[in-house]
């Protein structure tokens, strides 16, 4: 695909068609369109917005690109999400989720392999002196500095977290 009249046409002001944009999503997905030039595509759209038929478009394409969740239809409860605004260490899911869940409601809170910023990991840390963490990340993950007190599974041979595995650790 070629990214550039994209890029041309936002930066100039005009819309874009939900076919361009389902496009260019889904070659950015496949690794044909370089970092650069979505750099480039999102300061035209800071610049210039998105109308609201370009924003769904923009959204749907998004969620399509890879795998959607769907709860059974024959199941009358609400759906609801836990969305982090972000920031690491969250502590309202462990408290919020589990009660929603209590009251009937189908909850889902995603977390895994697709967190970047943490490398797959989520860890919590307890005010009084300890963190579970829990890599999902494809490699191993370090650990924080501490006493391991218990983990699910063993550590590799230089110590770090391997995949699908929780440590519990007395923060040093």
């Amino acid at each position: 695909m070629n990214f550039l009249p994209l890029i041309e046409a936002k930066r100039d002001g005009r819309a874009l068609t939900p076919e361009q944009l389902r496009a260019a999503i889904n070659a950015y997905v496949a690794g044909n369109i370089p970092d650069y030039q979505v750099a480039a595509f999102l300061m035209a759209v800071f610049f210039r917005g998105l109308d609201g038929g370009e924003t769904r478009a923009l959204t749907l394409a998004m969620r399509d690109s890879g795998e959607v969740l769907k709860f059974p239809k024959n199941d009358p409860r609400p759906v609801v999400d836990k969305h982090s605004t972000g920031g690491v260490g969250d502590k309202t899911t462990l408290v919020i989720a589990p009660i929603v869940a209590a009251c009937g409601v189908k909850i889902a809170k995603m977390s895994g392999r697709g967190l970047g910023h943490t490398g797959g990991t989520i860890a919590f840390r307890r005010a009084n002196g300890w963190a579970s963490v829990t890599n999902f990340g494809a490699e191993p993950a370090e650990l924080p500095a501490g006493d391991i007190l218990l983990v699910s599974g063993p550590l590799t041979d230089n110590g770090r977290l391997p995949q699908d595995t929780t440590a519990w650790i007395a923060l040093g």
